[in-house]
């Protein structure tokens, strides 16, 4: 189901019960959609819950918002390692990934945000472990008009991850 949030309430009701969607597809979705900054302390919550799918929901939603405190449920997600995940996974690997995930999530979510700072701490993910979230920074990097952007594009052009090294030439 791709648009869970233009359903009426019979119509999820329906989905629930024709076994279309899950509550928890439902719910993430619905949250996903709503646009008003009295949400983010629950977006915040919903960052350090033990739930996946409610952590990626909750960060892509805090890129809507240029607060502060949008931003601090944004940098929680940052900061997710596989230790985190341990709760969601069958193995340290399949944690880790996770972990990986929500990171390039929050990346992503930095890549978004109205916030005035949200460049600068998305550049600081650069040696983030995972490529993917380096790639993001490498995207970055490409859109600034820096002497800065520079420098760091020739440092990660020197990168373990041959995508990312060639990404930055």
């Amino acid at each position: 189901m791709t648009k869970l949030t233009e359903l009426g309430l019979a119509e999820a009701r329906d989905a629930l019960q024709a076994g279309e969607t899950t509550s928890r597809e439902l719910t993430e979705s619905c949250l996903a959609a709503i646009e008003d900054e009295r949400v983010i302390p629950f977006f915040n919550e919903a960052i350090d819950s033990d739930s996946y799918g409610l952590r990626f929901a909750a960060l892509n939603a805090l890129s809507k918002f240029g607060s502060d405190e949008a931003l601090r449920g944004i940098k929680e997600g940052m900061a997710i390692q596989t230790s985190d995940m341990m709760a969601n996974a069958t193995t340290e690997e399949v944690a880790r990934q996770l972990a990986a995930n929500l990171r390039h999530a929050a990346a992503v979510a930095l890549s978004d945000s109205p916030h005035p700072q949200a460049q600068s701490l998305l550049l600081s993910m650069w040696k983030d472990p995972y490529y993917g979230v380096r790639i993001d920074v490498l995207h970055a990097l490409g859109k600034m008009d820096a002497p800065e952007s520079l420098q760091m594009l020739r440092k990660m052009a020197d990168d373990a991850n041959e995508i990312v090294r060639n990404e930055a030439l």
